[in-house]
């Protein structure tokens, strides 16, 4: 099952893909948050499986998506690839595909 990992702080968390999953601020609509990083929208960024691959598409964010180091156009959709970097504001995310035990 592929996952997003990050970190806080020095703790080490990771979040299941089972579905689209939204990227951003708000706690409420967003499975994976930032709550207090102001650099990062109410609802920047939805990861998404389309044709059996998983993407991110920013959502017109004010401080956009990069991918690699790439800024990724507003509502255009990206796949995504083993260990890619995500970043969203000053937030940093890391695609992973989950392999026995604890790969983080």
């Amino acid at each position: 099952m592929p996952f997003l990992s990050w970190f806080e702080g020095d703790v080490l968390h990771r979040h299941a893909l089972t579905g689209d999953c939204q990227l951003g601020r708000d706690p409420v609509l967003c499975p994976v948050s930032r709550s207090q990083d102001t650099t990062v929208s109410r609802t920047h960024a939805l990861v998404a499986q389309r044709d059996g691959q998983w993407g991110i598409q920013d959502l017109e964010s004010r401080n956009g998506v990069q991918v690699d180091g790439v800024a990724l156009p507003p509502g255009r959709h990206a796949n995504l690839i083993e260990g890619q970097e995500i970043r969203l504001g000053s937030g940093r995310w890391c695609s992973r595909r989950a392999s026995r035990g604890w790969t983080g």
